[in-house]
């Protein structure tokens, strides 16, 4: 998929060079340049493999109240654990939906390109349970976790995998590939690379 964006966006610029090399214009405009962005919708920069081992362990318990003070106990049976492998996919890309050609910024003198993006998001496109790999045990008195138990823990899952995304350091990542990625597109405007200037809007 990166490469197809990719494939677009760099289209996308050699169509401006030459509409504009046709025309009374110097050269490619802001919005030139934001349309051709908009038209690759996302670009996909970053992708991160995730195994889990999801764990749950469901022991029967005892409590109540005597004499006015509580208590709880775990009972000798009826225990029951499971763990169960994850496999999830976290894939990093910058949203050009968004851009305006305010955030274009093109100067003569010195001869420079100024592209401000939105700050990289992340999403967790993909997860599957490894079911060969799925680790139970079952006291004899209990019946084994079922389909909906375990599709319930594969969702929890999901979740820790997601609320831990901001610990994976993903975002400085996810700037640095779309910065290499998209400096040799904009080079087709005929910039060199030291007069690309990329930068990310939570840092202006």
């Amino acid at each position: 998929m990166k490469h197809n964006v990719l494939k677009k966006i760099l289209i996308g610029m050699m169509s401006i060079m030459m509409l504009t090399s046709c025309s009374d214009k110097s050269g490619p405009t802001p919005d030139d340049v934001v349309i051709k962005l908009r038209e690759a919708n996302r670009l996909y920069v970053t992708e991160y493999a995730v195994h889990k081992i999801i764990t749950a362990d469901d022991v029967k318990r005892l409590s109540g109240k005597i004499m006015n003070r509580q208590f709880s106990m775990s009972l000798p049976i009826g225990d029951r654990k499971i763990a169960i492998p994850m496999d999830a996919v976290i894939k990093a890309y910058v949203d050009f939906g968004d851009l305006s050609s305010e955030d274009v910024v093109m100067t003569t003198n010195p001869h420079k390109l100024t592209l401000t993006l939105p700050t990289p998001k992340a999403e967790l496109t993909s997860s599957k349970i490894d079911n060969k790999g799925i680790r139970e045990y079952t006291d004899i008195l209990r019946s084994s976790f079922s389909d909906s138990e375990i599709s319930e823990f594969e969702k929890q899952g999901r979740e820790a995998v997601i609320a831990s995304i901001p610990q994976m350091n993903i975002e400085s990542t996810a700037k640095a590939n779309a910065t290499a990625l998209l400096k040799p597109m904009l080079m087709q405007l005929g910039y060199e690379a030291d007069e690309i200037e990329i930068i990310y809007k939570d840092a202006v």
